[in-house]
């Protein structure tokens, strides 16, 4: 089974134990904090996910860590993944879990990418538009390029909304190249 199919198996059997127990925020917060530790611990991670380490080794690292700092339900998952001899792929579960919690939330995460920041108004009236037509919550993460020229770019899910003068010009270039017309 692939790691994408396993990782929602594990991912979506744990959100509907945390939803039914009414601890989704605290999870939440708890899978965000581990993975920012995964992210800026490569030993650690490297050790959770070494074969070679035997797996109580694992679960004794994981006891003296956060035994007592994360709730009950999060650090038996935790234990879980291990026993099932997943912590391989640990890192991709809890990502899948806030995945997948965004969509039980209906929430899109937003990338967008502008030449220059945008004041809050224009932020609040492109993220009503978005959420009309998405009929979902938008969060926006928001980066800055400058070779945009104007405009925006906005990637969510495997849809990317390009309206961006540099695309705009992109595309003008490209009609006058099929019509013949020089663009030098």
């Amino acid at each position: 089974m692939s790691v994408v199919k396993v990782s929602t198996k594990y991912a979506a059997s744990f959100l509907d134990v945390v939803v039914e127990k009414n601890l989704l925020d605290t999870v939440t917060e708890e899978i965000i904090a581990l993975l920012d530790i995964l992210d800026k611990n490569s030993l650690f991670k490297r050790v959770l996910e070494n074969p070679v380490v035997k797996p109580a080794l694992k679960e004794e690292i994981i006891t003296q860590i956060f035994g007592k700092r994360i709730s009950k339900d999060f650090f038996d998952f935790i234990i879980f993944i291990i026993k099932k001899s997943r912590e391989d792929i640990l890192y991709q579960i809890l990502k899948r879990f806030l995945e997948l919690r965004d969509i039980h939330l209906g929430i899109v995460r937003v990338t967008l990418t502008t030449p220059f920041e945008f004041t809050q108004t224009q932020l609040d009236t492109l993220q009503k538009t978005l959420e009309d037509m998405l009929n979902k919550k938008i969060f926006f993460t928001i980066k800055i390029d400058s070779s945009l020229i104007g405009g925006f770019v906005a990637n969510f899910g495997d849809t990317i909304m390009d309206a961006s003068v540099k695309n705009q010009l992109n595309k003008l270039r490209k009609q006058f190249l099929r019509t013949g017309i020089s663009v030098n």
